[in-house]
């Protein structure tokens, strides 16, 4: 992850660079089909606005906080193309995996098709709520799965 090499893209939050080819990997994907992304999410103690300090609370508040301001607008986008959050749970310590690993929280989201994944994150309500998800998360990860 490259922590200050970061750049505004159209998925609304800051992207790093070193991973525009990651974005890229979409149109690998069969767009006649559904795909469901796995989202794996770390919270900030206290969600960092200084990238967008307009939307900042007046009290400093919890990335949790964030990160579910940010989910108010995401659903409401995500219905819009049809699609549809199909877990969330928040995560225990890791059991098999790196030293230090941890994750807050995983949810699977369904998108109808790759296509509607890539609307849904150039709608002007969602790329402001994702400001909301940047401020929210020290790390993430967005997984495509397939069945």
């Amino acid at each position: 992850m490259c922590a200050h090499d970061h750049r505004p893209t159209a998925f609304g939050a800051l992207q790093c660079r070193a991973h525009a080819a990651q974005f890229g990997a979409l149109r690998e994907l069969d767009a006649d089909r559904s795909v469901v992304m796995l989202n794996l999410v770390r919270f900030r103690d206290i969600a960092d606005y200084s990238g967008r300090p307009d939307l900042a609370p007046e009290a400093p508040i919890s990335g949790a906080e964030a990160y579910r301001r940010y989910t108010k607008t995401a659903h409401a986008s995500l219905e819009a193309i049809g699609g549809s959050v199909e877990h969330f749970r928040m995560c225990k310590p890791t059991f098999i995996g790196p030293d230090g690993e941890q994750w807050d929280a995983m949810l699977t989201v369904r998108y109808p098709n790759p296509a509607a994944f890539r609307s849904m994150i150039n709608q002007p309500a969602y790329v402001e709520a994702a400001a909301h998800r940047t401020a929210a998360l020290v790390d993430s990860r967005l997984i495509p799965t397939s069945r």
